[in-house]
């Protein structure tokens, strides 16, 4: 899709505009998700938000589970799709918009391109919406973006184990393709790719 999951339909998918932000997800769920509008209408703790339950076998990275919340033909993109498309020669990526951290700044973001194509076309636009932490607050939208994928790590830390999502980011203009790990009760935008 070229958009982020739950965007305004039928507007330019590469314009950054608030449109273009989509929901939010925690990690594992379909239901319930922080629409658009609730992500927009403000950056203040919404004591229904979120649920720290979350079923670290809820999301695959390579085939649509049964709470994947891409719609029918899609599923969420795993860890390995974000790995081949950033380190694919074939792409170029330009950073675009002002990258401050404001509530209201929905203008910066990544694009990336074919570079091996004569015109250059935008082939992805990933866009700053930042994300909700755990207790609900927005955070950094205008300076990050940060993506669910479908995967998952046990990490070990003072003798506990813990479950923790695979995610991808882009931050304050520096494309993080590499990914890394997040407690899974953020909430975060969503991308999914066709099956």
């Amino acid at each position: 899709m070229c958009q982020n999951l739950g965007a305004t339909p039928g507007i330019d998918p590469f314009s950054f505009e608030a449109g273009n932000h989509g929901a939010k997800y925690q990690w594992g769920k379909k239901d319930p998700y922080m629409t658009q509008e609730e992500d927009q209408g403000s950056d203040q703790y919404d004591p229904n938000f979120p649920d720290p339950t979350t079923n670290a076998s809820a999301w695959r990275g390579d085939v649509k589970g049964v709470n994947d919340p891409c719609p029918s033909g899609y599923r969420i993109i795993g860890q390995a799709d974000i790995n081949n498309l950033f380190n694919n020669p074939r792409n170029t990526y330009e950073t675009v918009g002002t990258w401050e951290n404001s509530p209201t700044n929905f203008g910066s973001g990544v694009i990336i391109r074919d570079n091996t194509a004569p015109d250059k076309p935008q082939v992805l636009m990933l866009p700053a919406a930042g994300r909700r932490n755990g207790s609900g607050n927005l955070f950094a939208r205008g300076i990050s973006g940060y993506y669910w994928t479908g995967n998952y790590d046990v990490e070990g830390w003072n003798g506990q184990a813990y479950t923790r999502a695979k995610m991808f980011t882009i931050y304050n203009a520096i494309i993080g393709g590499g990914g890394g790990t997040i407690q899974m009760y953020f909430a975060m935008s969503v991308r999914c790719m066709a099956q």
